[in-house]
């Protein structure tokens, strides 16, 4: 997995994103990170993983659970 990892990672511009597809929701969309590719699309990656971060998202659990068993 960490070999399949780096070579993803060193390779980010072999992957694009099916152009016809894209092109006409990015132009109503914008161009966000679901839509972005190559070093704009990793900058954007940098930037948001810290806010997904295990100890961040596990502190948020309870007011999550609370949340869901107000709701069901």
């Amino acid at each position: 997995p960490l070999l399949k990892s780096r070579r993803i990672r060193s390779n980010i511009n072999n992957y694009v994103k099916f152009e016809p597809f894209v092109g006409n929701v990015r132009r109503i969309l914008g161009n966000g990170m679901a839509f972005s590719e190559g070093d704009d699309w990793k900058k954007k990656r940098r930037i948001i993983s810290s806010v997904f971060h295990f100890d961040l998202l596990n502190a948020l659990l309870p007011q999550m659970n609370k949340m869901v068993d107000e709701k069901f």
